[in-house]
């Protein structure tokens, strides 16, 4: 039972720290040393609005 705990409650800190990068990453475009991204551009995209481009973020535990 108190492995089943541990295993949850490290599931849900990995949730937490992602919901918390994608937040922060919308605000400041960039990552914190505590949840380290790795940046990499995949393309452009075009909208009405003009083009943007792609990026892909990569961190721990995807």
């Amino acid at each position: 039972m108190a492995a089943q705990q541990a295993a949850q409650r490290k599931s849900r800190v990995i949730t937490l720290k992602q919901d918390f990068t994608r937040l922060t990453l919308g605000m400041f475009a960039a990552s914190f040393t505590s949840y380290p991204l790795t940046f990499t551009r995949v393309g452009i995209a075009e909208s009405p609005q003009g083009k943007a481009d792609i990026i892909q973020a990569k961190g721990p535990d995807n």
